[in-house]
């Protein structure tokens, strides 16, 4: 792997055919039945390089030290670890001084505090150290990232491709769409809570429609949508996020704030689709349309909905999101 010689990173014939062995069936990694969608860090010296940036931003714990550096018992130390992913960590690999191994997760922490890509890509630094970044995007894609080499996309089968992919696209689209229509002088602190949540649909969500609609229409107005829940006093998620991040905000409201947006997560795990308007407000769940007669639509019964939706050119709609089972993600938006 080149990216590996461009950030300098040690990487002996076994560990580095361990590492390949790994990303190989990455995409479909399982533990108990239960899917996963790992976050990899390998690094070089990974102390050293984060050492400007502050604990109060970032922890990391270390579960296991003084391992082989050839990598010959990874995979053992890594099937410990890699369930930590589904709950936000990052499972890291750290070459110290070529001389030892350390397995262990990071993360970052913090409301207004970017993610943990953008915190720890944006501080470390590349002279004490090397590091690259694998996060799984798809049912074959691993997204890399690395201090010296260009973000880029990876299948499953190693034929990369530069630029971020269409998952990623997805999530900054849907991003920006439920974010259009926020009035707030905190827009930016909010734009980075709701970056890290969206972010959480790839590993919490196992596939889900979510669309978007304006602001100031009526959910009961729209036709399109049938049965399902919808709520007679909207659930303003940007509300409960502006209150978390205030200056003087007790527990309480960063509480509420994460109650709320992991309810939002588990509606979009609900069968149906999730509506949310331009200003953040969560409008219903469960909710189903009936395809369009006549028009030919290939895949599952999500993908049938996502292009009812879209086909139907309805103005009041701004964009629909769609995830697959195996974490793929589209968004279309509306050009009326």
């Amino acid at each position: 792997m080149e990216c590996l010689e461009n950030e300098n990173i040690p990487f002996c014939d076994v560990l580095k055919r361990s590492l390949l062995s790994l990303l190989s069936k990455i995409c479909i990694y399982e533990e108990e039945e239960v899917k996963i969608r790992p976050m990899i860090l390998v690094a070089r010296n990974l102390d050293s390089m984060i050492s400007k940036i502050p604990s109060l931003f970032l922890e990391t714990v270390r579960i296991s030290d003084g391992c082989d550096i050839t990598g010959k018992d990874m995979m053992k130390q890594l099937k410990a670890i890699i369930p930590f992913c589904n709950n936000g960590w990052t499972a890291y690999i750290n070459i110290i001084e070529d001389s030892h191994i350390s397995y262990g997760v990071i993360r970052s922490f913090g409301l207004k505090t970017n993610s943990f890509t953008d915190l720890i890509f944006s501080l470390a630094d590349s002279e004490d150290g090397g590091l690259l970044y694998f996060s799984v995007k798809g049912k074959t894609e691993i997204f890399l990232k690395g201090l010296k080499t260009v973000d880029q996309v990876i299948d499953t089968r190693f034929i990369s491709s530069e630029g971020i992919g269409e998952q990623t696209n997805a999530v900054d689209m849907l991003l920006e769409d439920i974010t259009r229509g926020v009035t707030s002088q905190k827009l930016s602190e909010i734009k980075i809570l709701y970056s890290k949540l969206l972010q959480l649909t790839l590993q919490k969500v196992h596939g889900t429609i979510c669309t978007v609609i304006k602001k100031d229409v009526n959910l009961n107005d729209i036709a399109l949508f049938k049965d399902g829940i919808r709520f007679s006093e909207i659930i303003d998620l940007t509300e409960y996020a502006e209150k978390a991040l205030m200056e003087k905000a007790d527990s309480s409201e960063l509480e509420k704030y994460y109650a709320i947006s992991g309810l939002m997560l588990e509606m979009m795990n609900v069968d149906g689709i999730t509506i949310i308007d331009e200003a953040g407000r969560i409008r219903g769940y469960n909710i189903f349309v009936e395809s369009q007669q006549g028009i030919e639509i290939t895949g599952g019964a999500r993908t049938r909905a996502a292009h009812t939706i879209v086909q139907s050119k309805n103005k009041n709609i701004v964009g629909v999101y769609l995830q697959s089972q195996d974490g793929n993600a589209s968004y279309w938006r509306n050009d009326l």
